[in-house]
């Protein structure tokens, strides 16, 4: 292969990851938020209203600072307010940012094959950290990596400005997340294999006690955060070594417990090849040895945090740190391989690393989308729940204490429209389905209709909470959508393909999606012409979550109870 065209395949392969992220943002984003994003609807405020919110900045979240996050969020609140997939996509610049950075050390410890540097792109924007990129406050793990990674970079170069830089990007990497404070003594540890003068040095070291202690200056320790006791540090060390496998094992604990194991491995032989080839040896793989070393600290780091709690260790947010540690065994193999002057596959140590972190990039890429889909699924809800939360009860949007915080900042919310306001209703979904009643069986001259004013800006489908509760026979059922006396849709089905003991739904798609529906009346009407009352078609209604009127063969309903009915469930996967 010419050097030209497999300078460009490389820049093709390594851009397409990249891009990739970007992708994934448009499509599974969903602009609402989630969790712990609901505390920051007071630093919202007072962004947007010229509040004292600069103080704010430096407050806790958990054990984190997040600064980077918070001044991004005011900086991007003037053009799309409080927009959470804006902030999904300066997670995906970040990631670009990254595979820059490590370009860069690539370049500087001698290597220069773009293609054979390719696979690092697809390591960093591995979906396995598919929640980092869909939410948006998880930025704060890209800022931390991205200041690693560019303060090895400007500490690589060696001079004063460089020196400057690496700072900055200390602060930037100390300031979004704790594990982010691992760069100051990392930065010392690459500057003596280097060689680093001793001036140089000291000035790094001062910049990072200085940043210690800004950082724990009036720390307030979160509950739970605690070193674990002598007798839990077996589990500690079994919590990190399945932490760090987790960017390649596509979700099995006995793949990233594997991965991880072998990992070690390799690092513990480098190191007994460094003992015996001496420093010019270390020199040369320090950077990549660096990017190892971040990510077995940071392992460690979250073990003492995390072990004793409930949280796996194959959390997909964590895997933008335990990346880099691939990242730098994969850099130590290129890099060998292009001094040997081998072939893209020649050389057997690099062939054998290409093909484990292909094979595993493939497998974790393929179940982190699959994984990307659910969490979307959950945000679309959570958006539903957000944009009807005076209809819903505490449980449905998560208890008592986070109901009433989400109850308190929701109006500011919808009166600014804001995060999920600023968008039109996607679904309409049951949630009290416990306090289900059955209305009186369908039969010929007994339909039901449901009439309601359509809550949704585009009709895709709908679907009916329908069962049967008798021996099944011959008759049919039909389901059928109406607007302005024009049918959209319908169904047609023997009862025996009904739900018999429990509720079911019963999908009605569409054949082409209704555009500007909100605000429209819709009928939906189920009916038999050939059942009787044994039959038994019950229909199943509940407490009134949506504006309508219920009627059975020319008699109302109590307005207070509503057909079962969903609106783009299974558009949206939300039904299966």
């Amino acid at each position: 292969m010419s050097k030209p065209l497999r300078s460009r395949l490389g820049l093709a392969l390594v851009l397409l990851p990249v891009l990739g992220q970007f992708l994934v943002v448009g499509f599974l984003g969903v602009n609402t938020p989630a969790a712990d994003e609901f505390a920051y609807v007071d630093f919202v405020h007072a962004v947007r209203e010229g509040g004292p919110w600069l103080p704010m900045v430096w407050w806790q979240h958990n054990e984190h600072r997040v600064v980077p996050v918070k001044l991004v969020m005011a900086l991007l609140m003037p053009f799309t307010g409080w927009n959470l997939k804006a902030e999904m996509y300066v997670s995906a610049a970040l990631a670009g940012l990254i595979v820059l950075g490590l370009w860069r050390l690539y370049r500087r410890a001698g290597g220069a094959d773009l293609l054979l540097f390719a696979p690092v792109a697809w390591l960093v924007c591995n979906l396995a950290q598919y929640e980092n990129l869909l939410y948006g406050l998880l930025m704060c793990h890209y800022f931390t990596a991205a200041g690693t990674v560019w303060a090895l970079v400007f500490l690589a170069r060696r001079d004063a400005a460089g020196l400057f830089l690496a700072v900055l990007c200390g602060l930037v990497a100390s300031l979004s997340v704790l594990n982010g404070l691992l760069i100051w003594p990392l930065g010392l540890a690459l500057g003596l294999a280097l060689g680093e003068r001793p001036a140089r040095m000291i000035g790094w070291a001062g910049a990072g006690v200085a940043t210690f202690l800004l950082y724990f200056f009036d720390f307030q320790r979160p509950p739970g955060l605690a070193a674990p006791h002598l007798q839990e540090l077996p589990r500690a060390a079994k919590y990190a070594l399945t932490l760090l496998g987790a960017p390649l094992a596509a979700g099995s604990f006995a793949w990233s417990r594997t991965f991880g194991l072998a990992l070690v491995c390799l690092m513990a032989a480098v190191v007994v090849r460094w003992l015996r080839e001496g420093r010019e040896r270390l020199r040369g793989e320090a950077i990549p040895a660096a990017l190892i070393l971040f990510g077995l600290l940071s392992c460690a780091m979250i073990a003492i945090g995390r072990a004793a709690t409930l949280v796996t260790p194959l959390e997909s947010r964590y895997v933008a740190y335990t990346s880099l540690a691939f990242v730098g065994a994969y850099l130590l193999a290129g890099l060998a391989a292009e001094r040997r002057g081998a072939p893209f596959i020649g050389f057997s140590w690099f062939a054998a690393t290409l093909a484990l972190v292909a094979t595993g990039v493939i497998a974790a890429d393929l179940q982190g989308f699959h994984d990307a889909k659910l969490w979307q699924i959950a945000r679309l809800r959570d958006q539903f729940l957000l944009q009807t939360y005076e209809r819903q009860p505490d449980e449905a949007l998560g208890g008592s204490a986070f109901a009433a915080h989400l109850r308190a900042t929701a109006p500011y919310l919808r009166t600014e429209r804001l995060a999920a306001f600023a968008e039109p209703q996607r679904v309409l979904l049951l949630t009290r389905w416990q306090e289900r009643e059955a209305a009186g069986p369908v039969a010929p001259g007994r339909s039901i209709e449901q009439r309601l004013s359509c809550p949704v800006n585009v009709l895709r489908d709908a679907a009916v909470a329908l069962s049967r509760e008798a021996a099944p026979d011959a008759s049919n059922v039909s389901i059928s959508v109406w607007t302005s006396g024009r049918r959209l849709a319908a169904r047609d089905l023997p009862v025996t393909a009904l739900a018999s003991g429990w509720v079911g739904w019963v999908e009605v798609p569409l054949p082409a999606p209704l555009y500007n529906c909100q605000g429209r009346v819709l009928t939906v009407r189920i009916e038999s012409r050939d059942a009787t009352p044994a039959t038994q078609i019950t229909v199943w209604i509940y407490p009134s979550y949506y504006d309508g009127e219920l009627r059975q063969a020319g008699r109302s309903w109590s307005p207070d109870r509503s057909l079962g009915l969903s609106l783009n469930a299974f558009h949206f996967g939300l039904l299966r």
